[in-house]
C-alpha cells in the first residue's frame, strides 16, 4: 500500500511537470492526455497486461502515434480517418501481442486535435520512455507469472462492428466529432476482452466516465491556470474512484483532454461522453448477455430510445 501511494505521487508529479512544461513553452500540443492514464496504470496499479513487456510501453504508443499522425495528413474524411487508424492499430496490437489499450489514444489524438507538428511523436516517445525506465527500475514486470494472451479475433471483430454502428449513428445525427472520445474507446477495448460484463459494472462505468467529463469541464471553467486545474483534478478523480470502489485509469485523461481538444468539442464533452459510453459499452453488455437474435433486438431498442 505504501509503495502504491509513492507511485501515485510520482505519477502525479510527472503529470504536473508535463503541464507546467507546456505552459512555459506556450504549446498545448506538448500535453499527452494518455500519459496520465499510463502513469496510473503502469506506475500505481501496475496493470499486468500493460507492464509485462516494459519496452512495449514505448514501442506501442510510438507506433500508434506515427500511424495517427500520418493518417491525419491524408486528405480523407474525418470519420474514415478514425476508423482506418483504429483498424490498423488493432492489427498492430495483435501482431505485437500487446494489450496496451492506452496506445489507442495516442493514435487517435493527432486526428482528434488535427496535429500537424512532428514533435508530437517526440513527446510520445519521451513521456513513455520515462515510464518504461520506471518499470525497469522497479522490476515489477518480473512478478508477472501468467502469460498475457494476445487480442482475440472475435474481440477485434466486435470492436470494429460496434465502432461502425457508432460511426453510422453519429453521422446520421450530424455530430461527427462525437465519434472519437479517447477514454471511451480505450475502455471499450478493455471491456470487450472480458468474459463477463455485468449490468452494474456497465452502468457504473458510464456514470463515472460522464461525471468526470462534466467535472473536468466545470472545474476548468472556474480555474484558468492549467497547472492548478490539473493539480486539483487528479486527486479529485482518485477520491471519486475510491468512493465507487473501482479502478478506471482511462478517466484520468479527461482533465488533460480538455486542454487539447477543439473548443466545440470541449463545450459538449460531457454529453458526448454520455452518448458514446452509453452506446458502445451498452453494445458490449448486450454482446455478453444475449444471443445473436436477442442482441439485434436490444441494439435496435437502444438506438430508438
Amino acid at each position: 500500500m505504501k509503495i502504491r501511494r509513492i507511485n501515485y505521487l510520482i505519477g502525479y508529479i510527472l503529470i504536473l511537470l508535463m503541464v507546467e512544461f507546456s505552459v512555459k513553452m506556450g504549446n498545448h500540443h506538448l500535453i499527452l492526455p494518455e500519459f496520465a492514464v499510463l502513469c496510473v496504470g503502469v506506475l500505481a496499479l501496475q496493470e499486468a497486461h500493460w507492464i509485462v513487456n516494459p519496452f512495449k510501453i514505448v514501442l506501442m504508443p510510438s507506433i500508434t502515434a506515427i500511424l495517427g499522425f500520418s493518417i491525419n495528413l491524408l486528405k480523407l474524411d474525418y470519420l474514415f480517418k478514425i476508423y482506418l487508424v483504429i483498424l490498423i492499430m488493432l492489427v498492430v496490437l495483435k501482431i505485437a501481442n500487446s494489450k496496451l489499450a492506452p496506445s489507442f489514444a495516442t493514435g487517435l489524438l493527432p486526428i482528434v486535435t488535427n496535429t500537424s507538428h512532428w514533435y508530437f511523436i517526440l513527446v510520445v516517445v519521451g513521456m513513455t520512455s520515462i515510464l518504461m525506465f520506471g518499470v525497469l527500475l522497479s522490476g515489477s514486470y518480473k512478478n508477472i507469472q501468467n502469460p498475457i494472451k494476445s487480442l482475440e479475433r472475435d474481440a477485434m471483430r466486435q470492436y470494429l462492428e460496434i465502432l461502425l454502428l457508432w460511426i453510422i449513428l453519429v453521422h446520421l445525427l450530424g455530430v461527427d466529432m462525437m465519434i472519437a472520445i479517447p477514454p471511451v474507446l480505450v475502455l471499450l477495448l478493455e471491456v470487450i476482452q472480458k468474459e463477463q460484463y455485468p449490468v452494474n459494472v456497465f452502468l457504473k462505468q458510464v456514470v463515472i466516465l460522464t461525471g468526470i467529463a462534466y467535472l473536468s469541464m466545470g472545474v476548468h471553467q472556474l480555474i484558468s491556470n492549467d497547472v492548478i486545474y490539473i493539480a486539483m483534478m487528479m486527486p479529485l478523480i482518485l477520491i471519486i474512484l475510491k468512493m465507487f470502489r473501482i479502478q478506471l485509469p482511462a478517466v484520468y485523461a479527461f482533465p488533460l483532454l480538455i486542454l487539447v481538444i477543439p473548443t466545440p468539442m470541449t463545450q459538449q464533452l460531457g454529453l458526448y461522453t454520455l452518448f458514446a459510453s452509453g452506446f458502445s459499452l451498452g453494445c458490449v453488455y448486450i454482446l455478453k448477455k444475449y444471443s445473436l437474435k436477442e442482441r439485434l433486438i436490444q441494439i435496435v431498442k437502444m438506438v430508438i430510445n
